[in-house]
């Protein structure tokens, strides 16, 4: 990965976009958790010129956030909230078909 600075913000998503990447922005919370949590070999750090000059974003694999987001859900089902969540979807659905 390169070290360039994106000319554009739209760049800076379009490039993500392309290479199945979630881009963050510096000075955000995500950026910061980010930074933090995900190993450097796999955060990328890249300038980004915007039109209130230039600012840092961050990239890195959506296969992160996917196995976050399946091991949240994992952890809710086994706690009993998946059950309750769908028995009240089920009568909120029941009650208003």
């Amino acid at each position: 990965m390169t070290k360039e600075p994106f000319e554009h913000h739209c760049a800076a998503l379009d490039y993500a976009e392309a290479n199945d990447l979630v881009l963050v922005w510096e000075g955000t919370a995500a950026f910061e958790k980010r930074r933090r949590n995900v190993p450097a070999d796999q955060f990328e750090v890249r300038p980004c010129i915007t039109r209130r000059g230039i600012t840092n974003c961050g990239l890195y694999p959506k296969a992160i956030e996917k196995a976050e987001w399946e091991a949240q859900c994992e952890a809710e089902r086994r706690s009993g909230l998946y059950e309750k969540r769908a028995r009240r979807h089920a009568r909120m659905r029941e009650r208003y078909s």
